[in-house]
């Protein structure tokens, strides 16, 4: 009897063992479900931590479920600034800013994609490489196999107003127009999908500052480069006329088409488009 009840005693405690053990396991599963479940949920309301996935690189989706939509494009908040530094000692550039104008604060975003598309078909990203000013929030990546990091992204989810970069085309780029196309999410669930810059002409060269360059003629009359000898009787009229170019390009005016230099293009500032357009000359 007392062996039996020995053998009893040990299995008993065998089972008892058993259990803690599998309960304690248990414990450790839940856990780290728990942890995973956690991690996952805030990644869905605050988008993707290290940016966009390479999944995006043609349709610019944030990839962040198949129900959540794009918001409308009236209602996003958020602008583009870019910056054209005209061809100059064989190098051009564009200088890019994101941003919210809201002076309180309170309007930010998460999460962005960024890439440069030919004007005349958006479906093909421009040649050209993106240098991020802020590499503390913002990375650029390649897409497409492409050399160059032809896109750009965010590096974290924390809250942003404003990102600039350069971007630098390429030589396969130049005497062409691109636009940025780019989609800005707040969270995972509120995104505004290929927002569109107004199209950026490259190739161009400046002249004497951008006017037109002006050389002394016979006579001690002024003569615009490029000008063609006109009519002395029509001479009063073209200093009218420039005039009102150099006055155009001294109040330049958002939503209306601009005159900024008319010796090199033409700049069209169209309501339709978030961005404003300035020229460095």
């Amino acid at each position: 009897m007392k062996i039996i009840g020995f053998e009893f005693g040990f299995r008993r405690g065998d089972l008892l063992s058993a259990m803690f053990v599998n309960n304690h396991h248990r414990v450790i599963i839940l856990s780290f479900a728990v942890v995973i479940f956690l991690i996952l949920s805030y990644q869905s309301v605050n988008g993707r931590r290290n940016g966009a996935p390479i999944e995006s690189c043609t349709s610019l989706k944030p990839n962040h479920g198949q129900n959540i939509q794009s918001q409308p494009k009236s209602t996003n908040p958020f602008l583009f600034n870019i910056t054209l530094y005209p061809y100059m000692n064989d190098e051009e550039f564009v200088h890019i800013e994101i941003y919210t104008p809201d002076d309180n604060h309170r309007t930010v975003f998460r999460g962005f994609i960024v890439q440069a598309r030919m004007a005349n078909d958006q479906t093909v990203i421009a040649d050209g490489q993106f240098v991020p000013m802020d590499s503390n929030q913002t990375r650029s990546f390649s897409c497409n196999n492409m050399e160059g990091n032809n896109t750009w992204t965010h590096s974290n989810n924390s809250p942003k107003q404003r990102v600039s970069a350069f971007w630098f085309p390429t030589e396969s780029t130049m005497n062409n127009e691109i636009i940025f196309l780019a989609t800005v999410a707040i969270d995972a669930k509120h995104y505004w999908l290929e927002m569109e810059s107004v199209k950026i002409p490259l190739g161009v060269t400046i002249n004497g500052g951008g006017g037109g360059e002006e050389e002394q003629g016979e006579g001690g009359e002024g003569e615009v480069e490029g000008g063609g000898g006109e009519n002395p009787s029509n001479e009063q009229e073209e200093s009218d006329e420039e005039n009102s170019a150099e006055q155009q390009q001294q109040e330049p005016s958002n939503n209306v088409e601009s005159i900024v230099s008319s010796s090199t293009f033409t700049i069209n500032y169209n309501s339709s488009t978030t961005s404003n357009l300035i020229l460095i000359i």
